[in-house]
């Protein structure tokens, strides 16, 4: 065990409503962590939709959407960034 936590800060400007974009630039931060062997990779609040909803957040389509990309993302980056030893 490691007495070093790695973290990288994906500070990054999503777009609102722009789920599929904004999920890729997750990832892709991701994959930047995952590369520099990062233990945990922290993106801003509210980062999938984009901020400020205002009446998005009322459409249960945009809600069905942001749920979809958010399982995706989550079932693509179980493993962590960094290799479990």
């Amino acid at each position: 065990m490691s007495d070093l936590f790695k973290l990288t800060l994906a500070q990054l400007t999503p777009c609102v409503g722009d789920i599929p974009n904004n999920r890729a630039k997750a990832l892709a931060a991701w994959e930047s962590g995952k590369a520099a062997r990062s233990d945990l990779v922290a993106l801003p609040e509210m980062f999938l939709t984009g901020y400020q909803l205002q009446d998005l957040v009322l459409r249960p389509a945009f809600d069905a959407d942001c749920r979809a990309a958010l399982d995706g993302l989550a079932a693509g980056t179980r493993d962590g960034p960094a290799p479990h030893q």
